[in-house]
């Protein structure tokens, strides 16, 4: 069996298959469950591995939950509530937008979905435009559902983003760029200014003050 001792404040990047246990540590009091990983009901609350990679957490606050996923070389993206995505506007139906986010079918974001929307305050959007949303809702039946508000009901930085550039990369590249003490984005920071954006989806939006930085930036991703 792999080694998968994990330490919640930092990735491990021990590879391990399907089957593999993950061991929490005692300290640990809220876990959340990434793509690759699952639960099984039992008095140990055992944690298992569901698909070969290399075994990954990460714990964005304090007393947030640290959460557990496997990064592996696949192509579809596979998210999980509170997971952030970027897509694209590709629909206006009546109460809510179509979000192509790379899935088989575009997510749905109600209108009211936004901070301080409601039906007579619309938020808007047009085709084409490119949205930075929260995974509130996902099935394997229906359609997944986008947010553009955190847990206290505030737009938290999601919502439409406007310029700057749109890149796809890597499903394991964006998983380690939404690591708090990603290297690349730390001596990236050092060098100029820059506003990002990273969806678990495979879609990085990026954006800077000024056209040297911008294609700066841009080159380096």
């Amino acid at each position: 069996m792999a080694d998968t001792d994990t330490n919640p404040s930092a990735p491990e990047n021990s590879f391990v298959i399907p089957g593999d246990t993950i061991d929490i540590h005692p300290h640990v009091k809220k876990v959340k469950l990434g793509p690759g990983a699952r639960a099984e009901v039992n008095e140990d609350d055992t944690v298992f591995v569901a698909k070969w990679g290399v075994l990954c957490s990460k714990q964005n606050e304090q007393d947030g939950p640290a959460e557990f996923y496997v990064i592996s070389d696949q192509k579809r993206p596979e998210i999980s509530v509170g997971d952030t995505v970027i897509g694209v506007v590709v629909g206006k139906p009546a109460e809510h937008f179509a979000v192509d986010i790379g899935l088989s079918r575009p997510a749905i974001l109600p209108i009211l979905s936004f901070e301080g929307a409601t039906k007579r305050n619309r938020p808007n959007f047009n085709i084409g435009d490119t949205v930075y949303a929260r995974v509130s809702f996902t099935s394997k039946f229906l359609e997944a559902e986008l947010t553009c508000m955190n847990a206290q009901g505030k737009s938290g930085g999601l919502g439409k983003l406007s310029g700057g550039y749109l890149l796809h990369c890597s499903l394991a590249a964006c998983r380690r760029f939404l690591s708090p003490s990603a290297p690349v984005l730390q001596a990236l920071g050092e060098q100029i200014k820059f506003e990002i954006a990273v969806g678990v989806n495979g879609s990085i939006w990026i954006d800077s003050d000024n056209t040297v930085q911008h294609t700066y930036t841009h080159k380096n991703f």
